[in-house]
């Protein structure tokens, strides 16, 4: 059954074709990338990265990976988030794997940022 949690509002412009997973260590929901809304006509490719706090109903904005991309996949494996796939803002698909070790950024409760792209073999 499906359920609407209310948060606390957020500067976090509304987006779509973004990736999301869940890091069951800290309850912590990332997003990456999409079509981000900048005015009520336009969308721009988004590299930035968010998570939500799901115990404080809380969104917080983290860092851009330099790799704006959207319609792109994401999986979570062991503490590491990886991207692939996606167009970019040219809108031809995007090559590369996007790796985002967030179980070695978490320190103290503090959020770091450390991605990196690895080429695909071609």
């Amino acid at each position: 059954m499906w359920r609407t949690n209310e948060i606390a509002p957020s500067n976090i412009k509304p987006m779509y074709g973004h990736s999301s997973v869940l890091h069951p260590d800290t309850g912590r929901i990332f997003i990456h990338g999409g079509y981000k809304m900048r005015n009520s006509t336009c969308f721009k490719t988004s590299d930035e990265t968010f998570y939500y706090q799901r115990d404080r109903k809380k969104w917080y904005s983290r860092h851009s990976s330099g790799v704006p991309r959207y319609l792109h996949s994401a999986v979570l494996v062991g503490g590491t988030m990886i991207v692939l796939g996606g167009r970019g803002d040219s809108g031809l698909a995007l090559s590369q794997i996007m790796v985002f070790d967030i179980g070695k950024c978490i320190t103290d409760g503090i959020l770091e940022s450390s991605v990196c792209n690895v080429p695909l073999p071609p």
